[in-house]
């Protein structure tokens, strides 16, 4: 059994990351990368300019561990968990000036 602080329990296994695009999502997805985890970035890209996303975020549309879509279409979000080991909510609305 894996202590609660073993991160390493998550080596191969699917994390679904609501918000997975945004500021901190996507820091959470690379850090799952590096642990070795495949995680899957849910997200609706619409907070910020594509260019943000792909320069300040290193996420890409074009990714096929990225799902555009959006945390209310529950039929998105099921199958989404279904397909996942683990699941990470990182979803917010972002501040706008």
């Amino acid at each position: 059994m894996h202590h609660p602080s073993d991160l390493s329990a998550l080596a191969g296994s699917t994390v679904l990351v609501t918000g997975g695009a945004g500021l901190i999502g996507s820091r959470i997805v690379a850090q799952l990368r590096v642990l070795g985890a495949r995680p899957v970035a849910l997200c609706t890209m619409s907070a910020y300019p594509e260019r943000v996303y792909a320069d300040l975020f290193g996420v890409h549309v074009s990714d096929p561990d990225v799902v555009l879509g959006d945390i209310r279409d529950t039929a998105l979000v099921r199958k989404l968990v279904s397909d996942s080991d683990y699941v990470i909510h990182a979803a917010a609305l972002a501040a706008r000036p």
